[in-house]
């Protein structure tokens, strides 16, 4: 037995974390291209970037707590993709609300911003986590007809279990 079929379940569980902080990060990316870029709210652009770095963590670490909490990272099961939607929209909706809660405290003048960007980042995160969920669902699939990561069973007897 090789290292990778000893271990398959814990790489499966740190791709899909990666998968998923990624495809939180690149949300939140175009939530503020799209706060800033089309105009849509009347402030201008801060001059830097750096001031939502503290918002960014903590929209992905919240987003990552949520998925602990939802048990997305626990093991790998396979899900329809209603389930797999309804637990990465609940993991970037817990990731938007404790973002919002902690920086309520921290950008007291700014929180509309915060805000505004959070609510896009909810928005873009939600359809790209479930995007990157659906697409490693995928490539697990496929991996899976190939062989690795499956655990041969032998049934003997001819009950129900044996006839599926």
């Amino acid at each position: 037995m090789t290292w990778v079929r000893r271990n398959w379940g814990g790489i499966v569980s740190a791709v899909s974390l990666l998968a998923d902080l990624l495809g939180l990060f690149v949300g939140i990316a175009l939530a503020y291209y799209a706060r800033y870029r089309f105009g849509w709210f009347s402030d201008a652009a801060p001059a830097r970037f750096l001031f939502l770095v503290p918002v960014v963590l903590c929209f992905l670490g919240s987003s990552v707590i949520g998925g602990l909490l939802l048990g997305l990272y626990s093991r790998y099961r396979t899900a329809g993709l209603l389930d797999r939607m309804a637990r990465g929209l609940g993991m970037v909706a817990v990731g938007s609300v404790l973002t919002v809660a902690a920086t309520f405290f921290v950008f007291v003048d700014r929180i509309e911003i915060v805000r505004e960007i959070v609510l896009l980042g909810w928005l873009s995160g939600s359809v790209f986590v479930v995007v990157g969920r659906s697409s490693l669902s995928m490539i697990l699939r496929m991996i899976a007809s190939k062989g690795l990561g499956v655990q041969r069973v032998l049934i003997v007897g001819a009950g129900a279990e044996a006839k599926n």
